[in-house]
């Protein structure tokens, strides 16, 4: 897990301080247990079910990324022209827009909870010591691959896009489209010793939150080691 390199890159400027790229270094081994991870990113039609159900926040609120722009409802924000402030029109694009405890909270509902950090790369990267750059592979970033600000459509895309950027166990859009809320509070990794780390979680207390996997506006974060720090509070993704 991790990496000899530390992360460099551009984040998206409408962030405005709230999050920063964690350093991946240095890299340590990690044993896990048997999971199993869903292949998709949560749809709005899956998370609309958990607000109906009065478990779920819906999160609607008004926002734009600068006065000057056309005020979205968080709800269902960055989907295309057609399904604007109508998420029913777009079923199977993830869910937006969401703090962490609104996503935690949706992962109760149907009885799992959100990926540590090490389970999160652990998919990304795939099975066996030689480790991917991407969750595809060591092939560099394209549009075919992920949905990035590089050369994608400039919003968000549906769950099963791209089967080019597929893990090698068949995850979708661990790359792009939107960031994945990690279990983990961020910390440092700790220098290795000669123990293998076994089902780590990340510290018991702390403030930031991790985010992987990058998004549909931002130009980095998309490898499989890059760490993304976030305010637990930040919805607007």
């Amino acid at each position: 897990m991790g990496s000899d390199r530390a992360s460099a890159g551009r984040v998206p400027e409408y962030f405005d301080g709230l999050e920063v790229f964690g350093d991946p270094t240095p890299v340590h081994g990690v044993m896990l247990d048997p999971y199993c991870i869903d292949a998709y990113e949560v749809s709005v039609e899956r998370y609309e079910s958990c607000v109906r159900e009065g478990v779920c926040d819906p999160g609607e609120r008004e926002c734009s990324l600068r006065p000057e722009d056309q005020v979205y409802r968080t709800r269902v924000n960055h989907y295309p022209d057609e399904c604007q402030n109508q998420g029913e029109l777009c079923p199977n694009y993830p869910a937006n827009c969401r703090n962490y405890q609104q996503a935690a909270a949706y992962c109760r509902w149907i009885g799992r909870r959100l990926c540590t950090e090490a389970e999160w790369e652990r998919a990304a990267s795939g099975p066996g010591p030689l480790k991917r750059k991407y969750p595809w592979g060591d092939e560099p970033v394209t549009g075919k691959r992920a949905n990035t600000c590089i050369d994608g459509p400039g919003h968000l895309m549906p769950v099963d896009a791209l089967p080019e950027g597929v893990s090698t166990e068949g995850v979708h859009n661990l790359s792009g489209n939107v960031y994945e809320w990690i279990y983990d509070y961020y910390a440092p990794y700790c220098a290795p010793d000669r123990s293998f780390l076994t089902d780590p979680r990340g510290p018991e207390n702390g403030f930031l939150r991790i985010g992987r996997g990058g998004c549909f506006l931002s130009e980095s974060g998309f490898a499989t080691t890059e760490r993304t720090t976030f305010n637990p509070a930040f919805d607007w993704g």
